[in-house]
């Protein structure tokens, strides 16, 4: 691991350990961080556990349905940070919401495993969706395939979605999605072929960041090239604005 990975990772720690995954008042004291084996949670307002970071190095991680005693339903921001050898998550049903970036770096992870009648989660191929939102929220770094189908009915592609997936080399975006989030296909090295449909009205900064290999003047779907240059300006201009 680099210098620059540890310090990074060592920075959001000290962040976590301080932080909950949700915004709290600035008059109110910082929620007390438990360990309980390889997980440290905090508790929220409702008595339910949030994990805050995850420790361990285990291949198959299942996260628990109660940390000392304590129903887990949250999963926080990168409380799953950095891995090199964790193939894959099991999410209990308990656990209905997850905050940003909560799978970051996960290098080795192949697949999410969720129940069928998980309430707000749903796996589709090893990819994490939410129900509640439609939303893509994690497609796994090692995850061989170089093609890719984005099921019809997504409306988000999540922050990081994409992040550091070197197999891809061509994904499909269907019409129902509005919006791609921050970094969401960062780092994907071979990814060479994608088509933005018309109807995406927002890009997160960095969202192609590292794409060497991805025509960026072909992402739109339009048979004009100047309007989609407009198009795109316009865009970049909006988010620039609202940054």
């Amino acid at each position: 691991m680099s210098t620059t990975m540890k310090r990074m990772i060592a920075i959001i720690i000290a962040l976590i350990v301080f932080l909950c995954p949700f915004s709290f008042a600035e008059d109110k004291p910082q929620p007390e961080v438990f360990t309980s084996g390889d997980q440290k949670y905090i508790v929220l307002e409702d008595g339910t556990a949030c994990i805050a970071y995850y420790f361990g190095q285990e291949e198959e991680v299942v996260v628990p349905e109660n940390l000392d005693g304590k129903k887990v339903t949250a999963i926080g921001d990168y409380a799953f940070f950095y891995s090199d050898c964790t193939v894959s998550i099991t999410i209990p049903n308990s656990v209905t919401s997850i905050g940003d970036h909560s799978f970051f770096t996960y290098k080795a992870l192949k697949s999410f495993i969720v129940s069928p009648d998980h309430p707000t989660l749903e796996v589709k191929d090893g990819v994490l969706f939410s129900k509640t939102d439609k939303r893509l929220i994690r497609y796994p770094s090692a995850i061989t395939e170089e093609s890719y189908a984005i099921p019809e009915g997504t409306t988000f592609i999540g922050d990081y979605a994409f992040y550091q997936n070197d197999s891809l080399t061509s994904v499909t975006i269907p019409d129902s999605v509005t919006g791609i989030g921050e970094y969401a296909f960062c780092q994907c090295g071979s990814l060479e072929s994608l088509t933005i449909p018309a109807g995406v009205t927002s890009i997160g900064e960095g969202a192609f960041d590292g794409c060497e290999k991805l025509d960026h003047q072909k992402l739109h779907d339009t048979d004009d090239e100047d309007d989609w240059e407009e198009d795109y300006d316009d865009l970049l201009d909006e988010i620039i604005r609202i940054l």
